[in-house]
């Protein structure tokens, strides 16, 4: 879409106040460049009240009244609900904008504007926090998550980074939380955060270990997986963040990197060792923490805990 965009704005004929078309999905939806901005727009048919909400890369009017789209047929005028991407020059988001804004056309029956939007903001803010992910991890969550459903048929997904990637668990269940640490090396020593960890919350700290193979899966492969399969494709906040992350690793040279799951162990916050003590002046503490010795829960209790 940036080329086609590039063509639109170096005529000579640009004005950067009229509206022009970019794409249309269908006869109720499609993208549009005004200015700086690609905007997605689709028909208002269940008469969205007037919204104006604003954040750092985009915006979202609702019963917005469009006409004069320049060399289109394909859009009367009409009130459409309509998210601005404010700043089409930073292509990675925009590609990620097009790419979720599709996904959400496909699927449009199974959430309404509003929530679909909410998606978007979360998702954006990750963006803005952070342009690299700690791929390794993220492979450590994912494998897990296939793990567990093809053991067990359980499906954790749904409890994933529920609000966004910087939740402060991995995993949030109705009854405990899920942390994940995942390692390359063959020793149990992670750096944890003191008060994630030791707190008043019931919490399963989750050990993977790996080793790189190429017999093994990459990141994007895993992805992928989840992408083409049920029930994880059902999921609609798993599919957006799982897309987001596809587009990034896609271009960074770890994501061709194999790897085949070795060992998981598994230990409940309260029966790790710990501080006694930390002064109240202390807010935050991070440590390197051995699990060697310490007390495990084998695998069924882990299935246990983990049932709904």
């Amino acid at each position: 879409m940036l080329n086609k965009i590039r063509n639109i704005v170096n005529n000579l004929e640009f004005n950067e106040n009229k509206i022009y078309l970019l794409d249309h999905i269908d006869e109720s939806n499609g993208f549009l460049l005004n200015g700086n901005s690609v905007w997605f727009i689709s028909k208002n048919i269940f008469d969205v009240k007037d919204k104006n909400i604003q954040t750092q890369y985009l915006t979202l009017r609702t019963n917005l009244f469009i006409t004069g789209i320049s060399e289109t047929s394909h859009f009367n005028p009409d009130y459409y609900n309509v998210i601005m991407l404010k700043d089409y020059s930073e292509s990675e988001l925009l590609d990620i904008f097009v790419s979720l804004c599709r996904i959400f056309v496909e699927k449009k029956n199974e959430l309404t504007f509003e929530q679909y939007f909410e998606i978007l903001i979360d998702l954006f803010q990750i963006e803005a926090k952070e342009k690299t992910l700690n791929q390794l991890g993220l492979f450590g969550e994912l494998v897990f998550i296939k793990f567990i459903y093809d053991n067990e048929g359980i499906d954790l997904s749904p409890f994933w980074h529920i609000k966004n990637m910087y939740d402060k668990h991995d995993f949030n269940l109705p009854s405990l939380s899920l942390e994940v640490k995942t390692t390359l090396k063959s020793e149990l020593i992670f750096q944890i955060k003191h008060f994630q960890l030791f707190n008043e919350q019931d919490i399963i700290v989750v050990l993977v270990r790996v080793y790189e193979s190429g017999n093994g899966v990459s990141l994007e492969e895993l992805v992928s997986f989840f992408l083409n399969n049920k029930p994880f494709n059902q999921n609609l906040k798993f599919v957006f963040s799982l897309n987001v992350i596809l587009s990034k690793v896609k271009t960074l040279a770890m994501s061709k990197n194999k790897y085949i799951l070795s060992h998981l162990n598994f230990y409940s916050n309260k029966d790790l060792a710990t501080i006694n003590h930390v002064p109240t002046h202390i807010t935050s503490l991070t440590y390197l923490f051995d699990f060697n010795g310490q007390k495990e829960l084998n695998y069924k209790e882990l299935i246990n805990k983990i049932t709904i």
